[in-house]
């Protein structure tokens, strides 16, 4: 476990109440409590320094036995659980990932599926429970009047886990699909997303009064209508996802950063439907939300500064975005957020390009786009790696490096086939490429330029080549370059 970034994590609320904790035993003179106070005073993790001071033999175990005692504080302070071992482990798991530890949830949750069929522990359901405590302490007539409402008790929370649990299914669905597609560019992507969309479940609200449910159903369909580039209809659902999330407290505090990657979504949607004051707007409330989990600031941070220097390249305020880059993505990029998704990483790294093209910084520009491109060669996110190799036939373009945009021409019409990917956009822009390296007149030049700009913007009503321009408006670099 990450014992370091978990204590340097804890609020000043969560340390005094470790501390309250630790005092009001007899072990406050215990060596795990020495072993706290002595990471607390370090402003890096030094292991080896730690092993010297409390022995090598006995730091795995003083080590382990602090993550003990501080779980258990910040689990009592915070959820204020049994100790059912099925219980615990979940407490456990939202603890940590309360804190950004989400590897280390990640672990706990999988203790709760205990064998190769991954069934289930029976303190799941606390029905056991509840009849084995009655039974020692209730009354008779306590215990009669339970027997009557046994059934349709049972059947209450039976048909609220059946429920949860399918719209859990489906949430897990969309995010596999997003792994693989950023946005619909083919008819087969188009018919996956649209069977997902028709699901049942989706088709006619199944939740009841099931909130968790509820929620997973507003953001699947928000996402889903995302990915097929209806952002009128991803707006309206992540927007009920939203208040959803502001209205129930304890799903709030199970799924903060879900709550803060919804805000940023409204944010992406308003960009997307030219709404760009209600971006700003949404970008403020990101930037201004205080956080319940301290851990979540870093994440609250990142994305409001993301979608900050989005509406600066939009606004084509590119000296601005570039000193934003420097004072404030740059600076948060230092820390490794466990959740920071693989989309978010990449609108970073288009958005920084948008902005060095903006300010004709090429060289920068293109040591960038090409460390994507060798890092990303397998990656699942097809769509996302075919708008790089378009951006550096755009840079190539730019430094008028004629040898080796002839070269690369021919590898990304290679690759676009190959995945079967070569969309009317990828030919319009590998067709305008092949005639400027013609050399035609300045005259001449411009005209192509201006015949790219207007067979761009007729691309933008279509349904499947849209969501070509969704990192980067290829339509209104061609449209300063045809001045």
């Amino acid at each position: 476990m990450d014992i370091f970034t978990l204590i340097h994590s804890m609020s000043t609320g969560d340390k005094r109440h470790f501390s309250i904790i630790s005092n009001s035993k007899s072990d406050k003179t215990k060596k795990y409590i020495a072993l706290y106070k002595a990471i607390l005073k370090q402003n890096s993790f030094d292991e080896q320094a730690l092993k010297k001071t409390f022995g090598f033999k006995y730091y795995t175990q003083l080590k382990h036995e602090l993550s003990k005692h501080v779980l258990d504080s910040l689990r009592n302070n915070y959820l204020k659980t049994n100790d059912a071992s099925t219980l615990l482990n979940i407490s456990n798991a939202h603890t940590l990932l309360n804190h950004s530890l989400w590897i280390d949830a990640l672990k706990q949750i999988d203790k709760v599926f205990i064998n190769k069929d991954k069934n289930v522990s029976s303190s799941f359901i606390p029905l056991s429970d509840l009849a084995y405590i009655k039974s020692r302490c209730s009354s008779e007539k306590d215990i009669k009047e339970t027997i009557d409402d046994w059934d349709a008790l049972s059947d209450q929370l039976i048909d609220k886990i059946k429920t949860e649990s399918r719209y859990d299914k489906l949430y897990l669905k969309i995010t596999l699909i997003n792994q693989q597609i950023e946005s619909v560019r083919t008819i087969n992507d188009k018919k996956r997303i649209i069977e997902f969309i028709e699901n049942p479940l989706l088709k006619e609200a199944s939740f009841k009064n099931h909130k968790a449910a509820e929620l997973n159903y507003n953001y699947v369909k928000g996402l889903a209508y995302y990915l097929l580039g209806e952002f009128e209809k991803a707006y309206e659902f992540m927007n009920k996802a939203k208040y959803i999330l502001e209205k129930e407290m304890s799903l709030r505090i199970k799924k903060e950063d879900l709550y803060i990657r919804i805000s940023a979504n409204l944010c992406l949607c308003s960009i997307q439907n030219n709404k760009l004051e209600i971006a700003i707007i949404h970008q403020k409330k990101i930037h201004d939300y205080t956080c319940i989990f301290k851990s979540n600031n870093g994440y609250k941070q990142y994305l409001s500064d993301l979608i900050y220097l989005m509406i600066l390249n939009i606004k084509q305020d590119y000296k601005k975005a570039v000193l934003h880059l420097s004072k404030k993505i740059n600076k948060t990029n230092k820390s490794v957020f466990q959740n920071r998704l693989t989309q978010e990483k990449q609108y970073e790294i288009f958005q920084t390009i948008y902005t060095l093209i903006g300010l004709k910084l090429f060289k920068d520009a293109k040591r960038i786009i090409l460390e994507y491109i060798i890092d990303n060669k397998k990656s699942s996110k097809k769509d996302a790696y075919g708008y790089a190799r378009i951006l550096y036939l755009i840079i190539l373009l730019e430094i008028n490096d004629d040898i080796l945009l002839f070269s690369e021409l021919k590898s990304v019409k290679r690759y676009f086939k190959e995945q079967n990917k070569m969309n009317v956009f990828e030919r319009t822009f590998i067709n305008f490429s092949l005639e400027i390296l013609k050399h035609p007149s300045k005259p001449q030049k411009r005209v192509l330029y201006d015949n790219l700009y207007n067979r761009l913007e007729e691309l933008k009503n279509n349904p499947l080549e849209r969501n070509a321009f969704i990192y980067y408006d290829f339509a209104s670099w061609a449209k300063n370059k045809r001045i």
